[in-house]
């Protein structure tokens, strides 16, 4: 596609956007974050890799309100900020629409969890104890629950499985409390299972029709989904208000608590029964949620620490003393609150205070770290690699512009034909091998042109027998931010990262040490023939007279 297609490609997307109010994503989601705490199970863990700076893609301001927990699906992220909901392109950070979603009449806010994304609809709790379900495409209202007065305030995230949704509400005026299923299609009010005179702020996980959730009474339950009204399988009681979301991961369930507990459980996910505790020494609250991933659980504990734990881990019980549980512990973090990780394939991301923090997944080291404003939310999200983390009124996206694109470009002289291979997280709008015989150099350029301020990701993997080594990689004709060389028998790829910036295009330069052929083929079928000729002169000159 040549840059005039782009062009008009991209003028008929905005055009779209803003005149339909549809929101369409510049490049498809692969790895997305429809749920708090990522998915219905609740894990916080997204298998990707992610940024190794703390550069940002883009920032994003909301007109007004504290912005809250994200979620990311079909290119666009969705986020509430007090009683509107906007839609935004993943890849630019540009408003595609907004919404008021419980009308002009209404001023309550939107739920702290954020809202829920699943088939091409959003669902949202509000303060006043209304569920919207709005069309993710353009905003507009689907249907709402209840019709009449509602039971509570909504402060959980709404998690959509089996054709329903589950939410619990909170009446903080002592009233009843209750764990709702609804038709996700509808609204209809399938069941509700009554949770005694205290608030649900725990999210619910799911996992099949089990439904699992904490409640304010001090207690976890889990609850089956029959079909026609909810069965309780089983409860466990802590010692104190329990308002971490639990997460599901195989056959065990994982959720902090409150007051004299002041620990990590794992129990049974079938019925219940304890597996290990790991008890903190001081009185803490676990209140944020947990992350699970490759059989390691990871927490951030009140006491200044981050922890990994073995998920599978011996029944027994555990304090910070018991080394055969813990995995690693950071170092001890100077900010005294520190929220929900969310766990990648090689780091834990989490904000501590107004810090947005970057550790290694395999030692808790801290790698990088951004200054932010004000945190409201839990943390850190994870879609595609990208990371997206609130701060007041803005949302923050670190990570790269483009998925990557590749490129293969014939380089074809007089006797010979190479094939250079380019990828890049940007467009390549120029090759150049015109200086190629005579200055041992490949250029080419790469366009970001849709924002500023962020890393470009290339590499260039070059024949041998065109034109050989060590190379020389230059950018706008200084060094590159990173790069490393990695070589085979027959070719290198030199990979490389800068900071895109202040400009559209950069000019990568790439010069060796030699040039195969240095000459033309023919010319060396020219020599040898010449040669071949004079041998057999000679030859014929001193053969014998007859």
């Amino acid at each position: 596609m040549n840059k005039r297609h782009i062009f008009f490609s991209l003028a008929f997307l905005l055009f779209v956007a803003f005149t339909s109010r549809a929101a369409f994503g510049l490049y498809e989601t692969t790895h997305p974050w429809t749920n708090y705490r990522h998915d219905q199970l609740r894990s916080g863990y997204q298998p990707v890799s992610t940024p190794n700076t703390n550069s940002t893609l883009w920032s994003w301001s909301a007109p007004s309100g504290t912005v809250k927990n994200p979620v990311i699906a079909e290119g666009v992220v969705y986020v509430a900020a007090y009683d509107d909901l906007y839609a935004i392109d993943e890849t630019t950070g540009a408003g595609l629409w907004t919404v008021d979603v419980n009308g002009a009449s209404s001023s309550s806010n939107i739920g702290d969890r954020g809202p829920t994304i699943s088939d091409g609809k959003l669902y949202v709790g509000d303060l006043e104890g209304y569920l919207w379900c709005l069309n993710a495409t353009n905003g507009q209202e689907i249907w709402h629950w209840p019709i009449s007065i509602p039971p509570g305030d909504i402060k959980t995230n709404p998690v959509v499985a089996n054709g329903r949704v589950y939410l619990g509400t909170a009446d903080g005026s002592g009233g009843s409390n209750y764990l709702v299923a609804l038709d996700a299609a509808t609204g209809a009010q399938e069941w509700q299972y009554t949770a005694p005179d205290n608030s649900i702020f725990s999210s619910p996980a799911v996992d099949g029709t089990w439904i699992f959730f904490g409640c304010d009474d001090s207690k976890v339950y889990a609850l089956n989904d029959t079909g026609m009204y909810a069965t309780l399988k089983w409860s466990k009681t802590t010692q104190g208000r329990v308002r971490s979301t639990p997460c599901v991961y195989e056959d065990k369930l994982f959720f902090g608590s409150s007051s004299t507990d002041h620990s990590v459980f794992a129990v049974n996910k079938t019925t219940g029964g304890s597996i290990w505790n790991f008890t903190l020494t001081s009185h803490y609250e676990i209140a944020y949620s947990l992350a699970v991933a490759n059989d390691i659980v990871y927490f951030a504990s009140p006491s200044r620490y981050v922890y990994a734990l073995n998920a599978s881990a011996t029944p027994d019980s555990y304090d910070e003393s018991s080394m055969e549980i813990i995995l690693w512990r950071s170092l001890p973090f100077t900010e005294s609150t520190l929220r929900s990780p969310a766990v990648t394939n090689d780091k834990v991301f989490l904000t501590a205070n107004n810090v947005l923090y970057a550790l290694d997944i395999n030692n808790g080291l801290k790698l990088w770290s951004y200054d932010l404003a004000y945190v409201y939310d839990e943390g850190p999200v994870v879609a595609d690699g990208r990371i997206f983390v609130t701060d007041y009124t803005d949302l923050h996206c670190f990570g790269d512009f483009y998925p990557p694109n590749t490129y293969h470009y014939p380089v074809v002289g007089t006797g010979y034909e190479f094939v250079v291979d380019i990828v890049a997280n940007a467009t390549c709008q120029v090759f150049d091998y015109s200086n190629l015989e005579a200055e041992k150099k490949l250029t080419y350029t790469l366009d970001a042109k849709w924002n500023s301020n962020h890393m470009v990701m290339s590499n260039i993997t070059i024949p041998h027998d065109m034109l050989g080594g060590p190379y020389v990689l230059t950018v706008d004709g200084g060094g590159p931010d990173s790069i490393e060389f990695d070589s085979n028998a027959t070719h290198t790829t030199i990979h490389f990262t800068y900071l895109h910036e202040l400009h559209d295009y950069h000019e990568i330069e790439v010069t060796g040490t030699t040039v195969i052929p240095e000459f033309p083929t023919n010319s060396i079928l020219m020599l040898l023939l010449t040669i071949y000729l004079i041998a057999l002169m000679s030859a014929r000159k001193k053969l014998p007279k007859n």
